[in-house]
């Protein structure tokens, strides 16, 4: 079980690396499942949830969840100013 990011590439047709939207955003207060693969120039928002075995190739809205290859938003879910985790209550807004 792991999290796979990738952020370099490269072009189809000459194989030179690709230089363009290798970035990859987390942006915080994340939930990411087991064997997720994100791939550059993938952007996940605030809050989102990411579930197992996904994809991640383009953006993914803050507060949603998301599955599938390639990751498509399955359901919306609502900010919260306080978040439960197994290391206590803290403030969503702290990221």
């Amino acid at each position: 079980m792991g999290v796979t990011i990738v952020s370099g590439g490269h072009r189809t047709d000459n194989f030179a690396p690709l230089e363009e939207d290798q970035e990859v955003i987390i942006e915080g207060g994340n939930w990411i499942g087991a064997n997720v693969t994100i791939l550059g120039g993938a952007k996940i928002g605030r809050g989102a949830i990411i579930a197992a075995g996904a994809v991640v190739t383009g953006t993914i809205p803050p507060f949603t969840i998301a599955g599938g290859v390639p990751a498509r938003v399955i359901k919306e879910r609502a900010a919260s100013e306080l978040t439960i985790s197994p290391f206590g209550l803290y403030q969503t807004q702290s990221f």
